[in-house]
């Protein structure tokens, strides 16, 4: 139920939407062969996702000029508009679930929001479940994992401890469980596993996991077992067999690891980024990342890295396709190809 202030925003969010733009004339061809890499794409950011020959774009710019748009060779045009009244102007995490030819998004004032790509059309998503409050979803191997505030059942409206981690089965609507997985940031399922990070925080508080003190641990869904995988709190993704992590170093500069998820070998610097900030991704072998130096492409095994553009990239980078590397830049979305010899503003 809204209250009168919500009501009254909603109406001026609707009165804001007639002032701008809804339809753009840069026509850009989504081509490539899609790829897999829904997880690591929304650890990196979330605000690009691809489905068939579209891809969608959390555009992020001011209180009127931002919102959900879908971009391709026939032009781009907005899907939703959001609030002009947030601090922030996006929804959080664009996704998509393996074999269902949908978008999701949240929405602050609708929840969450599916979006047929065929048709434009969006809807209040059946498949999610409301009963919390969520802000974060994932879903790996049938299964999802929703990022959860517990609510109090006498008053709606009061928060009632920490972020949460909830396990929905696909098609098991009876089956749902809480992990026990409590005042965290950060976490990514992985091969009945779900590895995260605890940091010294207060409840309700976000922190990057690798500036603040805490640990790295992994939970066992079929042992239901917890144990210590890092002695420090990190910044990571995975790909392949290993985890790919940001650690700050004694003198403030930011080293990049990886490390085997059966922890059977030592841990193993790939390279020492400095002190510029970076974003990180990875995908099929490889690692990216993006910031005021440009995108670099660093081979997961042999640690051979190469420049794919100079071009700043001061946000997150996306792989969606074997084609194209995504990434922003001051609120725009470029692309370089994979070999490195195309730069291309794509929005913005």
């Amino acid at each position: 139920m809204f209250m009168l202030p919500e009501i009254g925003e909603k109406l001026l969010m609707q009165g804001y939407s007639l002032l701008d733009y809804k339809i753009w004339f840069n026509r850009v061809d989504i081509s490539g062969d899609i790829v897999d890499n829904n997880k690591n794409n929304q650890f990196s950011g979330g605000e690009v996702c691809r489905i068939g020959d579209k891809l969608y774009f959390d555009y992020d710019k001011s209180e009127i000029h931002s919102g959900l748009i879908e971009i391709s060779k026939r032009g781009a045009k907005k899907l939703y508009c959001y609030s002009p009244f947030d601090s922030s102007f996006n929804v959080g995490p664009l996704f998509t679930f393996p074999g269902k030819d949908k978008l999701y998004f949240f929405s602050y004032y609708e929840g969450f929001q599916e979006i047929y790509p065929k048709t434009g059309m969006f809807q209040k998503s059946d498949e999610i479940l409301e009963t919390y409050q969520c802000n974060k979803l994932l879903f790996y191997e049938n299964k999802k994992y929703y990022y959860i505030v517990p609510k109090d059942l006498i008053n709606p409206w009061k928060l009632k401890g920490d972020y949460v981690v909830l396990l929905q089965f696909e098609g098991r609507s009876g089956d749902n469980r809480l992990l026990p997985i409590e005042n965290n940031d950060y976490f990514y399922p992985h091969r009945d596993k779900v590895y995260y990070v605890k940091c010294q925080k207060e409840p309700h508080e976000w922190v990057d996991p690798y500036e603040r003190p805490g640990k790295t641990y992994v939970y066992d869904e079929t042992t239901e077992e917890t144990k210590e995988f890092l002695p420090f709190s990190v910044s990571f993704v995975i790909d392949n067999d290993y985890m790919i992590f940001k650690k700050k170093n004694e003198d403030e500069t930011t080293s990049l690891f990886k490390y085997r998820l059966d922890q059977t070998e030592e841990m193993k610097e790939i390279t020492n980024m400095g002190k510029v900030p970076f974003c990180l991704n990875a995908c099929n072998g490889k690692i990216y990342t993006s910031s005021i130096g440009g995108v670099k492409e660093i081979d997961l095994e042999t640690l051979e890295e190469k420049t794919l553009t100079k071009h700043q990239a001061l946000g997150s980078c996306y792989i969606v396709d074997n084609k194209w590397v995504y990434f922003v830049n001051e609120k725009e979305l470029w692309r370089v190809s994979q070999d490195g010899k195309t730069t291309e503003k794509v929005f913005g």
